[in-house]
């Protein structure tokens, strides 16, 4: 997803309209939800960086998920 000319990120899964499908990358009005899946040396980012970003964007639904001692732990933004 592009946020401005040299600022994108690849989100990990993201739901868009119809009309964005074929776009290399989306542009944030483009986006319904996103998903992060985070890693632990990318718990901060996910949860402090990214959703101010995306919300900063216009991006509705910011999903973070991690999975610590393989259960899943959903964090969620709107």
């Amino acid at each position: 997803m592009r946020f401005g000319l040299r600022d994108y990120r690849e989100i990990n899964l993201a739901v868009v309209h119809r009309s964005a499908v074929t776009k290399t990358l989306a542009a944030p009005a483009d986006v319904l939800l996103a998903v992060e899946v985070m890693s632990p040396g990318s718990v901060s980012n996910n949860r402090v960086t990214k959703p101010a970003q995306h919300a900063r964007a216009g991006i509705p639904v910011l999903l973070a998920a991690r999975a610590p001692g393989g259960a899943h732990a959903p964090h969620v933004r709107t």
